[in-house]
Parts: structure tokens; sequence; C-alpha cells
């Protein structure tokens, strides 16, 4: 009659782990998309329609419940699969949507960290000072040596503004030290984010699973 089950889709517990990866993947691609261009409710409208282009391949084309009397048992239980499919996915859906204002939380400390550290016009202030300094070094110690004949003050005053230079761009090197930490740190949490998830969707796998022993059992 055409009722078929998808491909993959009763394979049993060896492709749930690569499946929920997949899940796990998708659900951070769809928010990243969201968030590079919108919010909160944009990254909720990307999972929903992520997770609706698995849901609806499970529930196209079902028979009725007259026409599932009709079907071979093989058949009936296949169809049962892809309705059970579709369950765990709207489950692991909403498990996703949670994931959301954690990840935004994130993404924003991030981004206004690396906002206010590497852009232009601190870049361009720390440049400014760090040539002022040897600048105003070199002006010093030539009006000291013009003024009171203090010889070699202007070299002096170049070599000062030298080491200021100099300690300015060590600090503008810890800085970059810094951000490196914060970028290490945020990748981590992102990715202990994507292993709770994935926890959560094995809990959804499981507790189907259990729900489907029951069924047979009954």
């Amino acid at each position: 009659m055409g009722f078929s089950l998808l491909p993959g889709y009763s394979q049993g517990v060896d492709q749930d782990t690569a499946e929920n990866r997949e899940l796990v993947a998708l659900t951070f691609r769809s928010v990243d998309a969201a968030f590079a261009k919108g919010d909160e409710a944009e990254a909720v409208s990307a999972i929903l329609e992520a997770f609706a282009r698995r849901i609806r391949p499970c529930l196209s084309d079902l028979p009725s419940a007259e026409e599932m009397k009709e079907l071979p048992k093989e058949l009936q239980q296949a169809i049962r699969e892809r309705q059970r499919k579709a369950a765990l996915l709207r489950q692991k859906r909403e498990t996703a949507l949670q994931v959301i204002p954690a990840y935004s939380q994130l993404l924003q400390a991030y981004r206004s960290y690396d906002a206010e550290m590497g852009s232009p016009r601190r870049l361009a202030q720390t440049l400014k000072i760090s040539a002022t300094t040897v600048l105003v070094g070199a002006t010093l110690g030539y009006l000291v040596e013009r003024g009171i004949g203090l010889p070699y003050a202007t070299v002096g005053g170049i070599g000062l503004g030298l080491i200021a230079f100099f300690i300015m761009m060590l600090r503008t090197l810890s800085t970059t030290r810094q951000m490196t930490q914060v970028e290490s740190a945020h990748t981590a949490a992102v990715e202990r984010l994507k292993e709770e998830l994935t926890a959560a969707f094995e809990a959804v796998d499981r507790q189907g699973a259990r729900e489907g022993a029951r069924d047979l059992g009954s």
C-alpha cells in the first residue's frame, strides 16, 4: 500500500549514539546561524524548523486506523516505529530548546569581551599611546639638553620612551594571552553544553525504550 519505514529508523539502539551526536550538531548549527542574525526568538524558530524537517518524514503517508488493521504485522510494526521516532524527536526538540538561554549567555559574554579587547578603537589607542611615549621622551630629553645643557638628555629621553613603549607592548601581549584563555574557556563551556545535551537526548532514548518495552509486555 506504499507505507514504508524510513531508512535507518528501525536499526535499534546501535544507531542512537550517532544520531544523537548528529542532532546535537544540528542544534548548535541552527542556533549559531540564528544568533548571527537575530536573538533568542530567532534561535527558537531555527530549532523548531530543524527538528520539523526530521519529524515530518516520520509522519508522512501514515495509514488510518482501519487501514492499519489490514497491513501485515511487520509493516504495522514499522509504522509504529516511525510514530515512536517522531515522538522521541518531539521530546528531544523540547530538550534542545532549553539549551538556548545558556548558550545565549555564553555567546554574549564572549562577544562582549572579544569586542572590547579587539576593537579597532582600543588597538588604535594602544598604538597611539605607545608611539606618544617615545615622542614625549625625546621631546623632554631635547628640552632638558637645550635648557640646562645636560649631555645626551635627548638620547636618554628616547631611551625612556622606548622602555615605556615596550612596557605597553608587553601589556598588549598579556591582553592577547588573556583573550586566548577566554576563547579556550568559551570553547570548553560550549563543549560541556553539547555533552549535557547529548546526555539529555540519551535519557530520552532510554525512557522511550522503557515505554516501548511496557507496551510490548501489555
